[in-house]
């Protein structure tokens, strides 16, 4: 089985997840029976606001397309076997080598243990600048992200790094992300079990 098979069906997985939702919504906006409306004859009314949300879905839709393509690129083409550790090892290692789409970034927190993620996320900010276009994921979200973390560790975390918590990862400074790698890594040390 090739490296990182378990890691790209997960990705994959999320993404059409992602992709149905956000067709559901447009659906729900546009509506599911539009055609068979205006084959009896309905005169269909979208407001503005309608307009700009079915266009703003259509652009994520396709958005997630390309990132789709992209997995599917990637996914092995003969059977497959693996396990929560197969993942783990592989989403760790591209979030310590730097993620620059932020939902997959917030995947790779998801399906890491606390401790895996947080020297992950410190080896990350200190080798790659990759979390400044994450947008609008804010310290605690990411932090909090992690399986077996929570938004009192992140707080906790981000206090000890001098950062706010609800500091977007995109604007904070140099600084502010060296202090938090440190703060990561000493966590590490003085909660070896967490």
């Amino acid at each position: 089985m090739p490296v990182g098979a378990g890691w790209t069906c997960v990705e994959l997985a999320d993404r059409l997840t992602r992709t149905n939702a956000h067709s559901a919504q447009a659906l729900d906006v546009i509506g599911a029976d539009l055609v068979e409306r205006l084959l009896d004859g309905d005169e269909i009314a979208l407001s503005a606001h309608d307009v700009a949300r079915i266009a703003d879905l259509a652009g994520e839709l396709a958005e997630l397309g390309e990132l789709t393509t992209d997995a599917a690129g990637r996914f092995p083409l003969e059977g497959i076997r693996f396990t929560v550790e197969d993942v783990q090892v592989t989403a760790a290692d591209d979030l310590a080598n730097g993620i620059v789409d932020p939902d997959r970034a917030l995947l790779a927190a998801r399906v890491l243990d606390f401790a895996r993620g947080r020297t992950a996320l410190s080896q990350a900010l200190v080798t790659t600048d990759t979390h400044k276009l994450w947008g609008e994921v804010t310290v605690e979200v990411m932090l909090a992200r992690f399986a077996g973390s929570d938004f009192a560790t992140a707080h906790e975390l981000a206090a000890e790094a001098d950062i706010p918590p609800d500091r977007a990862f995109a604007e904070a400074t140099t600084e502010e992300t060296a202090r938090l790698a440190e703060a990561l890594a000493r966590y590490a040390t003085e909660h070896p079990d967490k």
